[in-house]
This record gives C-alpha cells, sequence and structure tokens, in this order.
C-alpha cells in the first residue's frame, strides 16, 4: 500500500501545475492562480443546454440551431473580451501572432491546413463536445481567467498542462487443431521465437494510433494492396488538422509503436488498416487540449462499429474530480458505446494503480472502460525462467487487465534511413495487443465484439502467472503448444511439441520422460519470449472494479471462437 500512495504523489509534484479545479467561488482557484505568472492557454468547461454540438463540422456556415449559436456567440463575446484586454498580456508578441491569425481567418485568407471550421478567433474555439458539456480552448492572461470564471454558463476553467508522457520445427495441423483457424503462415527464427497468427492478419480492421508522429513510405508497410497505413493529421494546440504528412524527424516513438502494431516483419497485426494521428510533431509531450481534441476527432468520425481499435501509449495523472477526468472519461465512454475499443498503457513504474484506493487516476488506463496493458521482463534470451514475471519497469494493479512484452524490436525510419531499433517501456505491449485483438476480429468477423467481451477472450487465453500472491495474464493469442527447435522434449502433451504421453509401463526411447517441466514459448506479438508453462489453471482476479469492467473469471479451459484463416509472423519482440 505504500507504493500505491507515494507513486501518484511524486508524479504529481513533476507536473508544472497540479490539476485543480477553478469554479466560480473558489478559494482555491484563487490560490492557484496566483501561482500562475505568465500568459497560456486554459481549457474553459461550458455548460451547454441547447443539445449536440458537433466540433468537427466541415460547413463552415454550420447547421442553424441553437447549440451552434449558443456556442459561437459565447465564443464571440469571449474574444472580443480578450481584444479588449490586451494590455494584460505579458507576451505582446504572442499576442499579436493571435491577432493577425485571427484576422486572416475572418477574411478567409488563412493558409491553414484545418478542414474543419471551429471559428474565426485564434485566441479561442471548441476543441470537444459531449453531451451538454463542450469545451473551448483559450490563450489568456493571468488577469482575464477570473473574468472569464464569470460568465454564467462556464462551469470550470484549468490550465492546459503539458501533462503526457510516452513510455519450422513446429506441427502445423495440432495449431490448426487447437485454434480453429483455418490456415497458417509463419517465418522460423532460433528458440521458438516465432509468432503464429491468423492469416488474416487483421485484415478490414482499423487501428488507429495516437502518438509523435509517423513515417509509413517503407518496407514495412509496403502491402498497400491489402490495407492502408497512413497518416491521418496532427493535432496542435488543441485542433485537429487534416494531413498525411505528419513525420517526427528527432523522436521515433510513434514510429515503433506503429511498426510493433502492424509492421509487414515486427507487427502483430500486418493486414490491418493502420491510421496515424500525431499529437504533435514539434514535443514529446502532451497538452491536455490536444489529449481531448484527439479523442474527440476520433469520436465524431473515425469508429467503424466493432471494427476500429484505438492504441493508446501515454499516461495522465488526474484526480477523479477534475473536470479534464470527466471530459476525457466521458469521450472514452462515447467511443465505446460506439464499438471502438481502446487499448492503452499502464504507467512505466514500480507502483501499483488503483485509482479507487488512491483517487488519483491513470488516463486513459484507470478508465473502466479500456483495456490497459502493463509489461512481463522478456529483456532476456538466455535467462528464460522469468519470463513470466511482471517487468521491473512496469506497474500493475486493479486498473491493469493484460501484460505484454516490455521490450520489442522494430524496423523504423530514423534520419532518412530504415534501420532497426529497439523499444521497452509498456508503450509497446499496447500496440502489440492492439494487433492481437485486430487479428482475433479479422478471425471473426461476425462476432461484434465490444471491449467487455474482447477482454473476456484475452483473459480466457492468457497464461497466468503471479505477481506478490496475485494472478496476472500475459496476452496469448490462443496458441499454446510448446515447440523445441532441437525437438529434444522433457515431458510430453502440450507444453512438450504435443508430443504423446505413454503409461508408466509403456518403454519409451532410453530415457524416463519426465512431467510438464518444459517451457512454454510465447504465442503473442513478434515476441523472442519462451512462455512459462503453467498446468493449473487459476481463476482470474476482477482488473478494474466498476459496472463497466469486465468480472468474469476465467474457466479451467481455454476458451476458443472459431477462426478464419491464420498467419503467423515471426517473433521480434525481446524475450
Amino acid at each position: 500500500m505504500k507504493n500505491i500512495i507515494s507513486l501518484p504523489i511524486i508524479i504529481l509534484i513533476t507536473l508544472s501545475l497540479a490539476t485543480f479545479a477553478c469554479a466560480k467561488v473558489s478559494e482555491k482557484c484563487k490560490t492557484n492562480l496566483k501561482k500562475i505568472e505568465n500568459d497560456q492557454y486554459y481549457l474553459i468547461y461550458v455548460n451547454n443546454t441547447f443539445g449536440e454540438f458537433k466540433v468537427y463540422s466541415s460547413n463552415k456556415k454550420r447547421q442553424e440551431s441553437k447549440s451552434n449559436e449558443f456556442i459561437f456567440s459565447l465564443v464571440d463575446d469571449l474574444h472580443n473580451l480578450i481584444i479588449e484586454n490586451k494590455d494584460t498580456y505579458k507576451n505582446q508578441e504572442k499576442f499579436e501572432e493571435l491577432e493577425s491569425s485571427s484576422l486572416l481567418n475572418k477574411r478567409g485568407d488563412s493558409n491553414d491546413e484545418k478542414k474543419f471550421y471551429i471559428g474565426e478567433s485564434s485566441f479561442i474555439y471548441p476543441i470537444s463536445s459531449v453531451d451538454n458539456v463542450v469545451v473551448l480552448n483559450a490563450y489568456l492572461s493571468k488577469n482575464l481567467v477570473e473574468k472569464v470564471i464569470s460568465y454564467d454558463s462556464i462551469i470550470d476553467v484549468e490550465p492546459d498542462l503539458h501533462s503526457a508522457k510516452y513510455q519450422s520445427y513446429y506441427n502445423k495441423e495440432d495449431i490448426l487443431k487447437e485454434t480453429n483457424w483455418e490456415k497458417l503462415a509463419n517465418l522460423v527464427n532460433k528458440y521458438d521465437n516465432n509468432y503464429y497468427y491468423p492469416y488474416s492478419g487483421g485484415k478490414d480492421v482499423d487501428i488507429i494510433i495516437l502518438d509523435a508522429g509517423f513515417h509509413f513510405n517503407y518496407s514495412e508497410f509496403s502491402n498497400s494492396n491489402e490495407r492502408n497505413a497512413k497518416c491521418i493529421g496532427y493535432i496542435l494546440n488543441g485542433k485537429f488538422y487534416q494531413s498525411e504528412k505528419c513525420a517526427c524527424d528527432f523522436y521515433t516513438h510513434g514510429d515503433k509503436v506503429a511498426d510493433v502494431a502492424g509492421g509487414l516483419k515486427y507487427g502483430a497485426a500486418n493486414k490491418a488498416n493502420i491510421y496515424g494521428i500525431a499529437h504533435s510533431t514539434e514535443y514529446i509531450t502532451i497538452d491536455d487540449s490536444d489529449a481531448i481534441a484527439a479523442l474527440q476527432q476520433i469520436y465524431e468520425n473515425m469508429i467503424r462499429p466493432h471494427k476500429t481499435i484505438i492504441s493508446i501509449s501515454y499516461c495522465i495523472v488526474r484526480e477523479k474530480k477534475s473536470s479534464f477526468y470527466k471530459q476525457y472519461t466521458s469521450l472514452i465512454d462515447k467511443i465505446t458505446e460506439k464499438g471502438g475499443i481502446i487499448v492503452c498503457s499502464a504507467d512505466n513504474g514500480y507502483g501499483e494503480i488503483d485509482g479507487e484506493s488512491t483517487n488519483y487516476y491513470y488516463l486513459p488506463c484507470s478508465s473502466p472502460n479500456t483495456i490497459c496493458v502493463g509489461g512481463i521482463q522478456n529483456k532476456s534470451k538466455s535467462k528464460m525462467d522469468d519470463v513470466y514475471t511482471k517487468s521491473e519497469g512496469s506497474t500493475y494493479g486493479k486498473d491493469v487487465d493484460i501484460y505484454a512484452p516490455f521490450w520489442v524490436e522494430t524496423k523504423i525510419i530514423k534520419d532518412n534511413k530504415v534501420i532497426n531499433e529497439s523499444g521497452s517501456g509498456n508503450s509497446f505491449g499496447t500496440p502489440l495487443v492492439s494487433g492481437i485483438i485486430a487479428t482475433i476480429i479479422s478471425e471473426n468477423s461476425k462476432i461484434k465484439f465490444t471491449k467487455n467481451s474482447m477482454l473476456k477472450l484475452l483473459l480466457d487465453n492468457a497464461i497466468p502467472f503471479d505477481y506478490k500472491r496475485k494472478t496476472l495474464h500475459m496476452v496469448n493469442n490462443g496458441k499454446h503448444i510448446v515447440y523445441s527447435e532441437d525437438g529434444v522434449y522433457y515431458g510430453c502433451g502440450i507444453n512438450a511439441g504435443n508430443k504423446l504421453c505413454y503409461s508408466m509401463s509403456t518403454t519409451t526411447r532410453s530415457t524416463t520422460k519426465k512431467t510438464t517441466t518444459a517451457k512454454k514459448t510465447t504465442t503473442t506479438k513478434k515476441t523472442t519470449t519462451t512462455k512459462k508453462t503453467t498446468t493449473t489453471k487459476k481463476t482470474t482476479t476482477t482488473n478494474k472494479k466498476t459496472t463497466n469492467k469486465t468480472t468474469s473469471k476465467k474457466a479451467s479451459t481455454t476458451k476458443k471462437v472459431t477462426t478464419k484463416k491464420v498467419t503467423t509472423k515471426k517473433v521480434i519482440t525481446k524475450l
């Protein structure tokens, strides 16, 4: 319990400002405003009682509605308030830049890449809307904040924080019989480093990745005849810009995540559509406004029901009472209701994640409508005894649903060259699980998977392991037979190449067979892992305790879903 309390506090101290709720009459708000000396962006939460407001409308005139009229009337009022209080801004150069941009927008002369109309002001504009709450992003001086709070329709004002950071010796027939896959493909590697997967490979399934910049113009994404792999756009200052150019030249995190999810050789689902949204190609931290705006774009325009996976590899720490928490989790709920499945990373660290106990929530991991991924200790290729243990660099706890390799190998573009580069962190287990989910969906196209039903299936197929007297679960796609590259086995059955088990009276070879002591190779995403066998199934513990979370217990036998074509990829993850 010590870690439960100390870790969130340490993390929060590192933030430039602690999260706080600026209610209009809040003395705490006034106290915290004293800490702010410079002009900055703020998130303004507005009570909209006039019906649904769609942020990303391509129609400049917009359909006449009371909701549109109300929001843009408020935006105009606040824009005028900003102009009238120009002298309160310390950064006059920034103010004049935004003022000039606003004039260009008004005349229609802007070269802005935005394809959606969010108003003419560059000082203040809508970035999110869920139910009756609309969020505006505004560049304000310190003195202006209290004036803005005084508006009756404004619920709350919070600083736009920079708080999130990115962390053939097998038997083909046996595998097909075990998994019910129609067809198998694989690449052979030392150990049993193969990643066995359905031939369908995630076809006709969308994986949307929110991360830093991306490159898709190289060999790992060259099968354009089978799927789409491209950048959809980028987010900057809470605005979504449609663009196929979103490469980040100084940070390869997004490239590695995309490759793990869907690269031809190194990816878990090499036929899935991969769509990248860059949170910024300029910074490695994520603004709150950008995090909200990205989810808003996905919610309004990108969900194909039961065919869409959203992979998010960052964590934002918040108290449940904050307005950001409410808006962010509401967007997650709406995306889930539409049939999207959000897969996200647990924090990199050593403590336990349990929002209910600490009141500090790791978003999106702590949301009951996400599948949160922790890491296993798969760095060593030679010492396989401890593969099925939690990685020392991964958090764990009730909010973490499943575990995947912490270390991966990828092929990416860096400095205009295609190179191999390793990566470590829960950031990379997340796209691996996303890819596995894509292959499950493509193999079972008639099933309308939800977050809950998918998590249940993952837990049913998972490989259990113990940590601090708790049962955790290593992701597995349904293939459990363990093979040895040199054909030598010290047991029988599923853990020893599916070798026949003989009775004690039967003479077999020249040595006595031992009972199942062979180690199980990982069958998850490209991983050089050898999975450790557990012969006795354990019941699964409920992960996130909420009414929306899956609470089913693991059966004593692995459940199988009838699948279609299957492809096996080479495990490139370090184990």
